[in-house]
């Protein structure tokens, strides 16, 4: 194995130091069959009760060329934002999920449950973006 140092040069490692894969590291760990999660990692805020009401919805993001990049949310037809950055467009979508769905709350509306990744990737308007998950509370506790 090798590793980066402070002169820039790689060296060579001894894969003896490197980091035990112990089953505290496979039980902290997310594990996937396919598209399914299997087991979901524990979240940093599980103690503080993390994962309550939260739901993960599919957010799929574009880049043309001299535009910022743009954020839909498949599930919420006109929710959509951008930043000019990745980072800022994923932070956007945050805000801009949680803004949508607060408005359909008070508005009485249901709130969609996730679409499947299969699902919203075999939409032809989606094929040339790349989908990340947006994690939002959708109940009080």
């Amino acid at each position: 194995m090798t590793t980066d140092n402070d002169s820039g040069k790689m060296k060579l490692v001894d894969h003896d130091d490197a980091p035990e894969l112990t089953d505290a590291f496979f039980s902290a760990s997310t594990i996937r069959g396919g598209e399914n999660i299997v087991r979901q990692r524990q979240s940093e805020c599980a103690g503080l009760g993390g994962n309550v009401g939260m739901t993960n919805y599919i957010a799929i993001i574009h880049k043309d060329p001299h535009s910022d990049f743009g954020v839909s949310f498949p599930d919420f037809p006109g929710c959509v934002t951008a930043g000019g950055t990745l980072a800022k467009a994923h932070a956007m979508a945050y805000e801009a999920l949680t803004f949508h769905i607060e408005g359909m709350i008070e508005e009485g509306c249901d709130i969609p449950a996730p679409s499947s990744f299969k699902t919203i990737m075999r939409d032809p308007n989606n094929e040339s973006g790349m989908a990340f998950i947006v994690r939002v509370k959708l109940s009080e506790d």
